[in-house]
């Protein structure tokens, strides 16, 4: 018999052996995992060096573990249950497809090898997984990469790393080493993630790095799904753009209200002024304008300020919730904004040198009139010469009636008319606007503060105190008032208005207090010191006199208005308008309830006597250098596997840098 007629004797009795439709069938739900040869045009067997094997070719299929192999020809060990297949290799599986040139499987460890050659993997989601490196185990349905692969989603989102995993039951491809995402405008660098398909949610794990637009995350765990748009961020989270820092144990994003909330000793570095914010909750609304910070859960501001000398002085404010945001300047009203160019003249007028400017004025006057008698200053004009020279000024005017007399064909309208003026620009100015809610309380190294609530708007400066407002400089002067306004300058007091039932009340000893009552008050500060403070209508006013060491007189004062100069906390010149009455009493001989003026209270208790009175919270130092050398992905691998995909999208990534 010739070779060709041994061939087709052997392809016959393969085909013999081969099951028929129904018998495949059976085969695909057979509880054994037998290794077969389901399908060939051609097959023969062969021995090399005592082993043997069968030959296939044209439209070869094999069957274990419930998964088909195809390809165009294979050598298969019998005895040793392993096939070599190559050309148009597919193994296919329950929804899972892999593609390749050649592939190696051994039935025993259930293992499909391929090397060096293109590999695609497909599941059944859509999803495809590129590399030349892969082990596919049929009984797990699991699948390892090395040494580089490329995953594109469906939707054309694609994830690469040097190594990785993919389990089909679980619809999980994991991705380790070097690992590098780009979905919807997010560019992730990372060490470990996993991509669940069949939720389409990609978590991340161990310093992973984040860039959006100028954004930059860094966590070491989270999750982003995709269909929701929802982003979570653990772990020593810190968050980085250009007008904000910002750090959190948790993060949630949503890319569609573009909210963030930040939890667990969450802050905000506010870098243009030097501003913390900070609370176990923020809430982080980005708008068109800016952001909308609200704080609660023990919110803190931490303003980092210097003095005067360049020393260190920090701002702590607490309230049970603050708000912070700003507003263009042209979208606030103006009834707002004449109202707080009205508050930054009332606190800004300075009583004393209006009534010494007054003074020097009426001097000046007689100065004049007295130089006028002794003929050293001419007379005053009479008010006849004036009219007489107001008339000739008028005289200069045209006549009403001479438009009337224009020639004819010029369009009178058109010279009376103003010319068309462009409109200004709308004010793009952003206004800082700063809210506490109840108990209120603020630190600083020479001032500090206390009320119910508090409002702070950059139109005028001014923080304005609510419900019960106090504050106390060189820890002995307490300034009251039913409310109180502070104007600020660089984070720190130039001006402060008490008004209405103002008080200033400075500690002398334990039982002795110098007291000042007044209808108004205004406080004059440098470098967050009290210098010198007016007392405005009614005044009511008692000191304690001192003999060396001793207390020894009391005086008790009365006047329309009062001002005091102080030094090292007391007052040192005082200056009174039309005082009324001044009595004075030894102070052995002073009755206890002449002591205190009428409704007198000294609340020194609920002073903030340190910044961790405050708040524990310690402000973190920038870490924009630390990360600001951190490499965007350059996707190598995924132009390596799917050429120009990322061709259109590299613009956008080059921009973040």
């Amino acid at each position: 018999m010739t070779f060709s007629g041994k061939i087709l004797v052997l392809s016959v009795l393969l085909t013999l052996c081969i099951p028929s439709v129904g018998a495949q069938s059976q085969i695909e739900h057979s509880p054994d995992s037998v290794f077969k040869l389901v399908q060939a045009d051609i097959a023969w067997q062969e021995e090399s060096f005592g082993t043997h094997y069968r030959i296939v070719r044209g439209h070869a299929r094999f069957f274990h573990n419930d998964t088909y192999f195809y390809c165009d020809s294979a050598s298969w060990n019998v005895e040793a249950q392993q096939v070599f297949a190559y050309g148009n290799v597919q193994v296919v599986q329950d929804g899972t497809m892999l593609k390749s040139d050649q592939m190696d499987y051994t039935a025993s460890d259930n293992t499909a090898r391929f090397r060096g050659t293109l590999v695609e993997l497909f599941d059944r989601d859509g999803n495809t997984l590129r590399t030349e490196w892969l082990d596919y185990n049929t009984k797990d349905s699991v699948a390892l990469f090395r040494g580089g692969g490329a995953m594109l989603s469906r939707d054309s989102s694609v994830i690469e790393s040097e190594n990785g995993r993919y389990e089909a039951a679980a619809k999980l491809f994991s991705f380790s080493d070097e690992v590098e995402v780009y979905t919807d405008s997010i560019v992730i660098s990372a060490n470990r993630m996993d991509y669940k398909s069949a939720e389409d949610r990609i978590y991340f794990f161990e310093d992973t790095d984040i860039w959006r637009e100028k954004g930059f995350v860094n966590a070491d765990y989270g999750w982003y799904d995709r269909p929701t748009e929802l982003i979570h961020f653990e772990k020593d989270v810190y968050m980085d753009d250009p007008q904000y820092e910002a750090w959190a144990q948790s993060v949630f994003y949503d890319r569609k209200t573009e909210e963030i909330n930040m939890y667990d000793n969450a802050q905000v570095l506010d870098t243009a002024r030097r501003a913390y914010y900070t609370a176990d909750h923020i809430l982080y609304r980005k708008d068109s304008v800016d952001a909308r910070l609200t704080m609660s859960r023990d919110p803190v501001i931490i303003h980092c300020g210097t003095l005067d000398d360049g020393r260190p002085d920090t701002l702590y404010v607490r309230a049970d919730s603050l708000i912070v945001y700003s507003r263009y300047k042209c979208d606030i009203s103006g009834e707002e904004v004449e109202e707080a160019a009205q508050r930054l003249e009332d606190i800004t007028f300075d009583s004393l040198k209006k009534r010494r400017d007054e003074q020097a004025a009426e001097r000046a006057k007689a100065a004049q009139e007295s130089m006028r008698k002794v003929g050293k200053l001419p007379p005053l004009k009479k008010a006849a010469e004036k009219d007489s020279t107001t008339a000739q000024a008028d005289s200069l005017s045209a006549p009403a009636d001479t438009i009337a007399s224009l020639p004819d064909g010029i369009d009178s309208t058109a010279i009376v008319q103003p010319p068309d003026t462009v409109p200004p620009p709308a004010d793009s100015t952003l206004v800082r606007y700063v809210h506490g809610y109840h108990n209120m309380r603020a630190f600083r190294s020479d001032i500090q503060a206390a009320c119910d609530s508090v409002v702070f708007c950059e139109l005028d400066s001014i923080a304005r105190m609510y419900g019960r407002p106090i504050l106390w400089n060189e820890i002995k002067n307490q300034l009251t008032g039913e409310t109180v306004h502070i104007l600020l300058k660089d984070g720190r007091p130039h001006r402060a208005s008490l008004l209405t039932d103002a008080w200033i009340i400075s500690q002398v000893d334990t039982a002795y207090y110098h007291q000042i009552k007044s209808t108004e008050m205004t406080g004059f500060f440098h470098n967050d010191e009290l210098y010198r403070y007016d007392a405005l209508g009614g005044v009511n006013a008692l000191f304690f006199m001192m003999d060396g060491d001793f207390i020894t007189t009391a005086n008790l004062k009365e006047a329309k208005s009062m001002s005091a100069l102080i030094k090292d906390g007391s007052a040192r010149r005082m200056l009174y308008n039309e005082q009324i009455k001044s009595d004075a009493y030894p102070v052995l001989e002073l009755p206890r309830e002449k002591m205190y003026l009428k409704d007198f209270e000294w609340r020194g208790q609920e002073r903030p006597v340190s910044a961790e009175t405050v708040t524990p919270r310690m402000p973190y130092p920038s870490m924009r250098s630390e990360f600001s050398n951190r490499l965007l992905p350059r996707f190598g691998r995924t132009d390596k596997y799917f050429p120009l995909i990322m061709e259109s999208r590299m613009p956008y990534i080059d921009s973040i840098e």
